[in-house]
């Protein structure tokens, strides 16, 4: 044991993980590959400032590893850690000449290994040889330390003495490290380092919700990097950080589980278009305050990868973080007998039969019996289905095939929604979600196992909360510079982490009603619950470097997709068209995308799943249309154009519910009210979360006068899109003209003040959200040189006149006569 070169290492290496460990380690160039030098060449520091820049480098690649679940090699790293510090010490040592001192030194390192195996002292070590080493080699090992003699301890009993204390691995996590590549070699250890702050909030508001809530200012404590960014990082004039993509992930938690088995991705998505509730709120408050957004290199994988939960799961696989995302099964959205067994095979369901009927939703349902059926291309958990593995074939044969008789429940349905009430949308909850099914035009589902997460409490019930974190991604040390190819590689990006928080289901965890009630989130309806720091902090570690790799690199290619899904060319073609639709820009190349796509559908057999595709190919020529065309500044001529198209769609797949709203939309815009109403009612029967036809409808009310309805579908609109300015509008606007007619219609004696005062009121008030709102300043005509509503001369008229009124006993509002462009249309592409 004479220090001299690396001879310590490798007999320290020895005494304390055994002979065969040390020669695969050898063997594969490990010691070479962390520390820059050559294959199998091991390191020889040779002064302090190398042994701390080294330890630094070390910390940064064991944290990664462990992300990854590498966990041999995270174990190693941290060995390797222990003997920088210990051959630290003996190198102050050799320079005092102090020999017996360091030989002393070395028969403690051994005997205190031993007593390390006995005593359970070193969860590290332990945990490494738990996880990676065989019985047989652990034996060895413990032979090695002289223990023979005193009973071999078996790895059940490491299990049991040393599994509750495997969470020190994160011990030394006070010193953050940045999750980025730049942290690889030793010569860039330093930049890894960072300073954790709270965001400089601006607002007076944001400090006093900060002070009232210390456990969620602690999470964000731990969330937020300093607002000054890193080195290099593009900044706005108005000092904000300008970022790539803003995105979330919902995932489930449980840090009763061994590392690398704690964390379940359930979906990704775009933080734009997400809702922050509660104890959300801060993050997109610091969000807006901090950041902007800038579309580029990068941004078309962006927006697909993150609303598609089939590509997200195969490129987080790809990229070697399977251990992240739920064990999943994908199948064509056809109906088939084999389904069920096929599906409860590949998620090994412990159900005795995947065939049988019945079943009840008391709370003693077995977890692993379960599966979870999903459509790829939805969010807020339209369509989320959890069926025990016996209600399989029920389930399945009811989602994939819609009633014969469906288009003349739609035709009637429509016409008692615009001619009568509303109330037809009040769905029970179930059949909500069958219709997501019917009229989704994704040609593929995903089942996957339910995944839980570890007991939040509120109210003094036990809930299984999903977790939302927030994250921001950003080129690294580029300023605004573009990549030459067009994409970024996921060592140009880095992440950083806004802050977390717990979405709760509608019921606790012993409450008897259906599965999806206790572990489907719903925040809007439950409520939400801050996330500890600590707890962030630990997610953050075993999502590591993921999301880079995920949205880095190039857009799938072509022949990689048709070769990753040959069993399906009908998902292949979708994502090519999805992937090229995307595009906001570049006109040219979605066109000769979505030609690419078509010739890829040609692989697939005539059947449903090739007419969603085929469908989803029309509705997309008619967006091409309208955007060639500018979009909302097309004219009418340009729309009629495009809702030929459309109409096209919806003659391939008659309930497509996109297809649907869009020939809506294109009539509302060229001026056939009566059609517009017809088919957006047919596409929101099919479709409750279509927050378009909500809004679109009301300005189709709206033109034709009919203010009941318009005061209806606003309120629906607004009870599932709370906050929605174009509703508040519409509701604003329609409750006045409402007022008015009141006063004008009924003689002096009929009128009845309360109903007037109740209009009135509900006017001023729902207008002045639709003004005040984030959106408004965009549709200021005095801005824009905009025609139409909102903010036209008649709607200030309104509001002054409403406001006025508020609380005035028997009112007697003015008429204001509207435009005929009345109404704030709303425009989502939803490719």
């Amino acid at each position: 044991l004479k220090f001299q070169g690396g001879s310590l290492q490798r007999a320290s290496l020895l005494r304390l993980v055994g002979p065969a460990l040390l020669r695969c380690a050898q063997r594969s160039g490990f010691f070479g590959q962390h520390s820059g030098r050559g294959r199998g060449q091991m390191a020889v520091p040779s002064t302090s400032e190398t042994l701390h820049l080294e330890a630094q480098s070390l910390r940064w690649w064991r944290q990664r590893a462990v992300s990854r679940r590498k966990f041999i090699e995270a174990a190693l790293l941290t060995i390797r850690m222990d003997l920088l510090d210990r051959q630290q010490m003996l190198l102050d040592y050799d320079r005092q000449g102090s020999t017996s001192q360091a030989e002393i030194f070395l028969e403690e390192m051994r005997q205190e290994a031993a007593q390390a195996m006995l005593a359970g002292a070193d969860p590290l070590l332990a945990l490494h040889l738990l996880l990676e080493v065989p019985s047989k080699q652990l034996r060895c090992m413990l032979n090695e330390f002289g223990l023979s003699g005193k009973g071999c301890i078996e790895k059940q009993d490491l299990v049991e003495r040393l599994g509750w204390r495997s969470d020190r691995l994160f011990e030394d996590s006070d010193e953050e490290v940045n999750f980025g590549r730049q942290a690889a070699m030793p010569a860039r250890a330093a930049e890894a380092e960072t300073t954790w702050k709270l965001p400089n909030y601006a607002t007076t508001s944001a400090a006093a919700s900060a002070a009232a809530a210390p456990s969620q200012t602690a999470g964000r404590s731990a969330a937020s990097l300093s607002s000054s960014g890193p080195e290099g990082t593009a900044k706005t004039p108005a000092g904000k950080t300008t970022v790539l993509f803003w995105g979330i992930i919902d995932l489930k938690y449980d840090a009763c589980r061994p590392i690398g088995e704690r964390l379940k991705i359930l979906e990704t998505g775009d933080g734009t278009k997400s809702k922050f509730s509660h104890d959300g709120a801060y993050i997109e408050r610091a969000f807006r305050e901090r950041f902007k957004l800038k579309s580029g290199a990068g941004s078309q994988k962006y927006s697909v990868v993150s609303t598609d939960k089939r590509l997200t799961h195969d490129l987080m696989v790809d990229a070697g973080f399977d251990h992240l995302v739920p064990k999943q099964v994908c199948l064509p959205r056809r109906w088939s007998p084999d389904f069920p067994r096929h599906i409860a095979r590949a998620l090994a369901l412990n159900g005795s039969s995947a065939d049988s009927d019945g079943g009840d939703d008391s709370d003693a349902v077995d977890t692993d019996d379960v599966a979870v059926l999903k459509l790829c291309n939805r969010a807020r958990g339209a369509g989320v289905l959890m069926v025990k593995s016996s209600d399989l074939s029920k389930v399945l044969r009811q989602i994939l095939e819609p009633p014969k008789n469906l288009d003349v429940l739609l035709s009637e349905g429509a016409w008692r929604m615009s001619t009568v009430d509303a109330s037809l949308l009040s769905f029970d909850v179930t059949e909500e979600h069958w219709r997501h099914w019917w009229g989704n035009e994704a040609p593929s589902f995903v089942a996957e196992q339910l995944c839980t997460s570890m007991t939040v409490r509120h109210e003094g019930k036990a809930f299984d909360g999903t977790m939302r974190v927030s994250f921001v991604l950003r080129q690294r040390h580029m300023g605004d510079a573009q990549p030459s190819a067009g994409f970024f590689e996921p060592g140009d990006l880095e992440v950083e982490w806004l802050g977390g928080y717990w979405k709760l289901p509608c019921a606790d965890r012993t409450a008897v009603g259906t599965l999806r009630e206790r572990y489907v989130s719903a925040a809007s309806a439950s409520g939400t619950l801050p996330v500890a720091g600590g707890l962030l902090q630990e997610v953050y570690t075993e999502l590591g470097d993921s999301m880079q790799h995920l949205f880095g690199g190039p857009m799938p290619a072509h022949e990689w997709l048709l070769q990753k899904y040959a069993d399906q060319p009908e998902f292949a073609a979708f994502l090519i068209a999805r992937l090229g639709m995307s595009s906001t820009k570049d006109l040219a190349r979605a066109a000769v995308e979505l030609k690419a796509a078509r010739s890829a559908l040609t692989r697939a057999t005539e059947g449903d799943t090739r007419r969603c595709v085929s469908s989803f190919f029309a509705r997309c020529d008619g967006i091409l249309v309208l955007k060639s065309a500018g979009g909302r500044s097309a004219n009418q001529e340009t729309w009629r154009a495009a809702s030929e198209h459309f109409a096209r769609a919806a003659r391939i797949m008659p309930r497509n519910a996109n297809a649907l709203f869009w020939k809506g939309f294109a009539e509302l815009n060229a001026g056939s009210l009566e059609d517009a109403v017809t088919f957006m009612n047919q596409a929101l029967l099919l479709d409750p979360d279509l927050k378009g036809a909500y809004i679109n409808l009301g300005v189709a009310y709206l033109r034709q006068r009919k203010y009941e309805r318009t005061v209806q579908i606003s309120n629906f609109g607004l009870h599932r899109f709370p906050k929605t300015p174009q509703c508040h509008y519409h509701l604003g606007v329609a409750a006045y003209q409402q007022a008015v007619l009141l006063f004008e219609d009924v003689a002096d004696e009929g009128r009845d003040p309360l109903l007037m005062e109740i209009a009135v009121d509900v006017a001023a008030t729902n207008l002045q959200l639709a003004r005040d709102s984030g959106e408004a300043p965009a549709f200021l005509p005095s801005k824009t040189g905009r025609v139409e509503s909102p903010w036209l001369d008649e709607d200030r008229r309104m509001f002054d006149e409403a406001t006025a009124l508020v609380g005035t006993p028997s009112p007697a509002p003015l008429a204001v006569h509207l435009p005929p462009v009345v109404g704030w249309i709303f425009m989502h592409w939803r490719i």
